[in-house]
């Protein structure tokens, strides 16, 4: 296990850096922008591109192309460098179509009649946008094939570059372009340019590893077949929190009085995201390489061995993570956010949204390792029937929810959903996976932990920035001080995972 705990080691530093970045860039945007209608519109149009970055770049691509690399480079390079042709080739059009697609609704959206500025707006900036979806999709391709090679570096890099050229377009925006509505179209250019940066990134990486790309005709491909079976279904699987997302973000616009729901949403989400990337998501693509091996090894003990260990140890930094953020949800968005157009009302409804979205933070690190082992072992129904179930529950506690309780309703239906989601991964599993008596444990001293942070934020006279920092730090302290002492097993292997 300890060459998957160093790779995911990796991966979460490097995702650390991307989230420090992320979490500047979106501090810049809620000072300029606040909860407006413009940065609404902003965000609605790249729901989509970044739709399609989640589903490919953290799941179908990922997840049907690694094992069947592993499989053909194991057999002979030369099969391994001929799939990468054939898969690549295979994306670049189907890709293509989709956009050409995309383009004739965004076309109709626009000669169908006047549209209201922030719509007109949504609009424009999805007509910038939509080419990042096939330059991400084939970066995501190429990172898997990384991955797969033991090569984890590039394809972590990549989140972190995006976000430089994000940041590259708030600033230049800023001391360029007077007016805000302008501003959001110089950011949207920006990022297209990160978009072909990442793909030119990626493609440099495999150069590196001995593979190139070359254009060759998939039709009739057994390899392509076999690709397309697998791929399709762990998309739809894999879907159900990106479109749990836009879910949210179209009922939020439709449903919520006024402007800034959708704002409201996006920040409260991404304080969710930044532990989801380093726990979950680095957890489960370091893990997915060696679950695939196992399965391929027809070694089932291993492989409940290696599934267990990686569900034990998300959980043991996720919860503590999830408890955190409920606790201390206002005084984070306060220190955070809370300065030029993001003012004190937007504090509170945007720290509902995060204390709604908290729980969700335990169960999607979990669900993300769980559904890799599903596909690993070739399974991809299971997940997809689970997702599909979810995702039309999750837009009937959606609409349910959001009259109730406005945006934060929202936020409520995603962590309701993403526990059942868990829950019956969990219980359609073949494997015997004893962790119920570790999740209790680890359940009671992160409770313990929540009790304190809750009494210390009642009463700590300082200024908000150094409370969240001594928050946070007192957290973390507790709770692995009580990990070492309740938890030894968790506490050596999280140890062991940090030693050189």
């Amino acid at each position: 296990m300890k060459h998957i705990w160093n790779s995911a080691k990796l991966i979460s530093l490097l995702t650390l850096g991307s989230r420090l970045l992320g979490l500047a860039r979106d501090i810049l945007c809620a000072a300029i922008f606040g909860l407006s209608w413009m940065w609404d519109a902003f965000l609605l149009a790249w729901t989509l591109p970044n739709l399609f970055r989640r589903l490919f770049g953290e799941g179908a691509i990922t997840s049907a192309l690694l094992p069947l690399f592993q499989k053909k480079h194991q057999e002979h390079p030369k099969k391994g460098q001929q799939l990468v042709n054939l898969a690549l080739s295979y994306m670049l059009s189907l890709l293509a179509k989709i956009l050409f697609l995309l383009y004739l609704v965004v076309f109709a959206i626009l000669l169908c009649g006047q549209l209201k500025e922030k719509y007109f707006y949504t609009i424009l900036l999805l007509l910038i946008l939509l080419p990042y979806l096939p330059l991400i999709c084939l970066s995501a391709a190429s990172g898997a094939i990384l991955n797969a090679l033991d090569h984890f570096l590039i394809p972590a890099f990549l989140p972190l570059f995006l976000n430089l050229f994000w940041i590259g377009g708030i600033l230049s925006a800023l001391w360029l372009v007077p007016e805000k509505s302008a501003q959001l179209l110089t950011i949207a250019f920006f990022l297209l340019a990160g978009g072909a940066g990442q793909l030119a990134l990626s493609m440099w990486g495999l150069k590196k590893m001995n593979i190139s790309w070359r254009w060759k005709n998939y039709t009739n491909s057994p390899e392509i077949e076999e690709l397309r079976k697998k791929m399709f279904p762990v998309l739809l699987s894999g879907s159900v929190l990106q479109l749990n997302t836009m879910l949210d973000r179209v009922i939020a616009e439709a449903f919520v009085p006024g402007n800034g729901g959708v704002s409201a949403l996006y920040f409260g989400n991404r304080m969710v995201q930044f532990p989801l990337a380093m726990i979950g998501i680095a957890i489960a693509t370091a893990v997915f390489p060696s679950l695939s091996k196992s399965a391929q090894q027809k070694s089932p003990k291993q492989f409940q061995s290696l599934l267990t260990s990686a569900l034990k140890m998300t959980s043991f930094i996720a919860l503590p993570a999830a408890i955190g953020l409920f606790v201390l949800a206002s005084p984070i968005i306060q220190a955070l956010f809370e300065r030029g157009a993001f003012l004190s009302h937007s504090t509170t409804r945007t720290a509902k949204v995060l204390a709604y979205y908290a729980p969700s933070v335990y169960f999607f690190c979990l669900i993300h390792v769980f559904s890799k082992a599903y596909y690993a072992q070739g399974d991809v129904r299971t997940p997809v029937k689970i997702s599909l179930a979810m995702v039309g529950l999750n837009l009937c506690l959606n609409l349910i929810l959001v009259l109730l309780l406005q945006e934060s309703g929202l936020a409520l239906s995603t962590s309701l959903t993403s526990c059942l989601h868990f829950l019956l991964l969990y219980l359609y599993s073949p494997h015997s996976i004893s962790l119920w008596g570790p999740l209790l444990r680890q359940a009671t001293i992160a409770a313990l932990m929540g009790g304190i942070l809750l009494a210390l934020k009642q009463n700590l006279p300082i200024p908000i920035i150094w409370a969240v920092l001594t928050y946070v730090l007192a957290g973390v302290g507790v709770y692995f001080s009580l990990a070492r002492i309740f938890l030894p097993k968790e506490w050596k292997e999280l140890l062991s995972s940090f030693q050189k």
